[in-house]
């Protein structure tokens, strides 16, 4: 009875131990052989690329010639329990073709062979991966080993959460708090240094937006984010030696102008409006369009910014003439507030915030009695607008105080509207003085001597009639010497009061 327990415990450890090892079926065996000489050489593997990649040294000893390069040996046709495959060996010859000059033949055998970087457990005909090694998804062949690091990014794969990235306009950046308990990044990672983490690509819905932070200055890029699966470190850590492969590192952040990409045109010169990130903002405009059968469609977009991202929501009402509604369509859609802005710079929503081309906000305001206001970050730009606006009210609105030149300005602007002569007020270098008479002016026809159009004879309908150009053409010479004499006197009329 002893002995019975005692084979029982050994069969009960045995498939522990089977269990937690990977098995993999083995595989028939292939072989291959040149067919040149005796002895060819020859080779055996768990695959038919394995066998062609274990013939190519044979193959170069065999062709290598001055000039000739290229070599290569890929399977041709991989053999069945049926029919033989081969390898087809080739190389590159010196005119620059390609030449095919062998093949070796492929079998497969009856034995059976472990799949590469595995060894076979005699007790149970199986195959287990060798150490650092584990089974494939397909569990068909042996795959190195992936680090607690890999397996917690891929597991994570797809997953979507709110991230934030050092750095304005950023594609995504590296999620490095992977050992931390409450990380979105959920794993066995315990033990990896606190760089290291998994890489994070922002999600294209419009929430990725760009901001400064007021305090540090420093800009970010925040949205929605989605795990790629790849590992990656934080900056400025080095990328270890060996690290997994596809392991990248988060680009450094960059202070970049507009923030928001609220720009603002201020005299021709962009100006830069910032903006709270965590206010909000909420704009309603409405129209409506008659339609010349009667019907009507109402509209009516509502935009409201938090957080730096805008949710624009677009009420499509549809009446019949008689005002029944027949129709309703929402449409909703969200975009940063800066990709808002310089779509429709007209919106209220931009005019709070200083963005787009309105003259109210956070990027440009004032008036010429009160004085004006710019909220750049540029004191160049800053001081530029500002002086030129001074300019415009003193020169065209007189205020505060009007200059000299206003005042030159505005004198020769009223003499034009009563008429006056304004020769007067011209520098002496700029004045003459102009003769004319009606000597002076060519009469004669451009086009050569006129003449009167012969009288013309037409037949219709079997009658002869007779039409008289002769009669109406003196009539016509007098009426051309009537507007030649009113034209001569609206040029001198010009030329005197102008």
């Amino acid at each position: 009875m002893a002995h019975v327990l005692r084979v029982a415990l050994a069969l009960v450890l045995l498939s522990v131990s089977l269990m937690a090892q990977a098995l993999i079926p083995p595989v028939p065996q292939i072989s291959g052989q040149w067919g040149w000489g005796l002895p060819s050489p020859a080779a055996k593997g768990a695959s038919a690329s394995d066998v062609c990649a274990a013939l190519l040294p044979a193959f170069i000893t065999q062709y290598t010639a001055p000039g000739v390069s290229g070599f290569t040996v890929v399977v041709g046709q991989v053999p069945t329990p049926t029919a033989s495959g081969y390898c087809q060996g080739s190389y590159m010859h010196p005119d620059g073709s390609p030449r095919y000059p062998a093949r070796a033949t492929l079998y497969m055998n009856s034995g059976n062979v472990c799949p590469a970087n595995s060894s076979l457990i005699s007790s149970s005909g199986m195959c287990s991966c060798n150490a650092n090694y584990e089974d494939s998804p397909d569990g068909k062949s042996c795959v190195p080993s992936k680090s607690r690091w890999e397996k917690a990014c891929e597991a994570n794969t797809g997953k979507r959460y709110d991230f934030r990235s050092a750095g304005r306009g950023q594609t995504g950046g590296c999620q490095t708090e992977i050992n931390n308990v409450n990380s979105p990044i959920e794993g066995d990672t315990g033990g990896l240094p606190d760089s290291f983490g998994c890489q994070v690509r922002f999600v294209d819905d419009g929430s990725k937006i760009s901001y400064q932070d007021p305090d540090t200055k420093q800009y970010w890029t925040q949205g929605v984010g989605r795990v790629t699966g790849e590992t990656c470190v934080g900056t400025g850590v080095p990328v270890p030696t060996d690290a997994p492969e596809g392991t990248t590192q988060e680009s450094e952040g960059t202070n970049n102008q507009c923030p928001y990409g609220l720009v603002k045109g201020v005299n021709g010169q962009v100006v830069c409006a910032y903006s709270d990130p965590s206010g909000t903002i909420e704009g309603t405009e409405t129209s409506t369009v008659k339609n010349p059968d009667g019907t009507s469609v109402d509209t009516k977009k509502e935009i409201k910014c938090e957080g730096g991202v805008c949710t624009t929501t677009t009420t499509t009402t549809t009446r019949d003439s008689a005002g029944t509604i027949i129709g309703t369509k929402i449409d909703e859609k969200k975009e940063s507030i800066g990709e808002t802005c310089n779509k429709d710079p007209g919106n209220k929503v931009c005019a709070t915030t200083g963005g787009g081309g309105a003259d109210g906000g956070a990027g440009f305001s004032g008036s010429c009695e009160a004085g004006f206001t710019v909220k750049g970050e540029d004191p160049i730009l800053n001081a530029m607008a500002l002086e030129q606006y001074k300019r415009n009210c003193q020169f065209f609105e007189k205020k505060p105080d009007p200059t000299d030149e206003t005042k030159a300005y505005d004198a020769m602007v009223a003499k034009g509207k009563q008429g006056g002569d304004q020769t007067g007020d011209l520098p002496d270098g700029s004045k003459r003085t102009i003769n004319m008479n009606p000597a002076d002016f060519e009469g004669q026809d451009v086009i050569g001597m006129s003449a009167c159009i012969t009288d013309k004879t037409v037949t219709v309908m079997g009658q002869t009639v007779r039409i008289p150009f002769s009669v109406i053409c003196p009539w016509l010479e007098y009426m051309g010497i009537v507007l030649l004499a009113c034209s001569y006197f609206v040029a001198g009329r010009i030329v005197v009061k102008g």
